[in-house]
């Protein structure tokens, strides 16, 4: 393989450790943690699956990736799972790794981006398999070593693989050890291509841009990041954790590539001077009537008069019975940090569903784009609830005093009154709305 041939492997590398971390954090797996290009073994036990290891808890995944391109398309053919002296993918030098670090959870793979095998030679010692793919909407192939066809027991034979006949016999080799092996191992074929050009993606850039927009990249609150850019990154720094042979979690990865994962949420709390503070849970109580009967309450009531005061501690109030209560403040105080943001549009729905995600995590997992905020998100996670909830909104009748004063907001950015009417709660479900005016 000539210079620029290896230096692309290493960029197709960087590309597919971009896909799987991608899905890892797609698939919820925060927590998983990756080892790039980082030996397992210990002493001369080589490591063949080196190039990526996914820990998730007691879940192991170790990769193999090999590359090829339009321009040097390669075929699986026996040669290459034979002898080691092609790409040190010869079944006795992977049968060696795997007997140091196999465990009841761990998956072998070879991830090749080249085309299925078609000579007889090796075909028919290979059983397909389904539902083994690693891509959910690109169609590669997954095969596992059938042993009963290389190893012939009676009379013994290994059908031509001299290189794992030799390994065999000068290691005496225990046949039922090694068919544990061919069980434990998957070959995937057909990978997808690379040109290694965002600005011109073929198959696995395509797959990566995907991703990028699953994940919410370009929408707020990441809408200041273009997804090339994000992608381009992301490769970057997997190869400095390949040359630097690091580990590294799903979330530290998250941070480096600054992406916001709360939402675009804002701090939620209203300020009550406990001194002044009268708290009577018989007035909570028939509020909670009011607000029961209604379904949708509006609190009216002049500047100053303690609307937010008595909905701090009407919030404070259902928590402590249990109930699960979302809610935004469009206003705090006059010396608030983020008053002009409080009336965003963008940043109401990422505190409700910033809150929603609290009490339900799992409802991230149903949105279409993972860390965005909008009407279309927020409905989603929604429709998704099973018990009563009760939503707060207190100060709307702020949000046209902010806009009036602000230089950075318009009436497109703060619709917040309008989006409400639009939001959908399934008709199953008892929801309370109380807004406060």
């Amino acid at each position: 393989m000539s210079l620029n041939n290896a230096h692309e492997g290493y960029d197709y590398q960087d590309l597919i450790t971009s896909y799987f971390v991608l899905k890892e954090i797609l698939d919820g797996n925060l927590d998983s943690i990756f080892s790039v290009d980082k030996k397992n073994t210990t002493g001369n036990v080589p490591d063949r699956f080196d190039d990526l290891v996914i820990f998730n808890g007691s879940d192991i995944q170790r990769k193999q990736i090999k590359y090829s391109n339009e321009a040097t398309s390669k075929i699986l053919i026996k040669d290459y799972l034979s002898s080691d002296s092609h790409y040190s993918i010869a079944l006795h030098k992977l049968f060696e790794t795997w007997k140091e670090l196999k465990t009841p959870s761990t998956e072998f793979r070879l991830c090749l981006a080249w085309e299925e095998p078609t000579n007889d030679d090796i075909t028919r010692v290979l059983e397909l398999q389904t539902q083994k793919s690693s891509f959910s909407e690109f169609p590669t192939k997954v095969f596992k070593i059938n042993l009963d066809r290389l190893w012939v027991k009676s009379p013994e034979s290994f059908n031509r693989w001299d290189s794992l006949s030799r390994y065999v016999k000068n290691n005496n080799t225990d046949r039922n050890e090694f068919n544990e092996f061919c069980n434990s191992l998957l070959i995937e074929v057909g990978l997808p291509k690379a040109s290694l050009k965002f600005s011109t993606p073929s198959e696995l850039e395509v797959i990566l841009i995907d991703q990028a927009q699953r994940l919410g990249i370009g929408k707020y609150p990441n809408d200041d990041v273009y997804i090339s850019d994000f992608l381009e990154r992301l490769a970057k720094l997997t190869g400095a954790y390949r040359t630097g042979s690091i580990q590294v979690s799903a979330k530290d990865i998250l941070s480096a590539l600054r992406v916001r994962t709360d939402f675009g949420s804002i701090k939620q709390k209203f300020e009550i001077d406990q001194n002044k503070n009268i708290i009577s849970d018989e007035k909570n109580n028939l509020f909670l009537d009011k607000v029961v009967a209604n379904k949708k309450t509006l609190l009216l009531g002049e500047p100053g008069a303690g609307k937010s005061w008595f909905l701090t501690n009407f919030i404070e109030f259902l928590r402590k019975s249990d109930r699960v209560v979302i809610r935004h403040y469009c206003f705090t105080s006059t010396e608030d940090s983020y008053f002009d943001q409080r009336v965003n549009s963008d940043v109401f729905f990422g505190n409700l569903i910033n809150d929603i995600e609290k009490y339900f995590p799992n409802v991230k997992q149903k949105k279409q784009q993972l860390y965005a905020s909008n009407l279309g998100e927020l409905n989603l996670v929604l429709s998704t609830i099973e018990i009563p909830i009760i939503i707060i909104v207190d100060g709307l009748d702020h949000i046209n005093r902010v806009l009036q004063t602000s230089a950075t907001l318009s009436k497109e950015k703060t619709k917040i009154i309008e989006y409400i009417s639009r939001i959908e709660l399934p008709v199953t479900l008892v929801s309370f709305w109380v807004l406060s005016l």
